[in-house]
């Protein structure tokens, strides 16, 4: 027996259906959110990557402002998935693997 830890392997890129499957159960969207909890999502190295991006800061935008509605149409829905879909695949690469992304 091995007291060794080895870390998970770099996950694939996911397909939209398959990641809004997984933001069901992830916190994804935290990165996105108003605050100060949200704050903390926002220093991991993947999000500061393309935080000055100016694509990326009117995508973050976007998402805060589709997050903030409580009740949303479901085209609204739709829509804040595929930014946050648009997200993950921008932050995707900088990750070690995808549990770093939906903590």
């Amino acid at each position: 027996m091995s007291d060794s830890f080895e870390a998970p392997k770099k996950s694939p890129l996911m397909g939209f259906e398959q990641f809004v499957e997984r933001t069901k159960k992830g916190n994804f969207h935290m990165y996105f959110e108003p605050g100060y909890i949200a704050d903390v999502y926002r220093q991991s190295p993947a999000y500061q990557r393309y935080s000055t991006n100016s694509e990326f800061q009117v995508l973050a935008q976007e998402l805060q402002v589709l997050l903030a509605n409580e009740t949303p149409t479901v085209e609204e829905e739709t829509e804040k998935q595929r930014k946050l879909y648009n997200a993950y695949t921008m932050m995707h690469p900088l990750a070690k693997h995808d549990g770093e992304l939906f903590g």
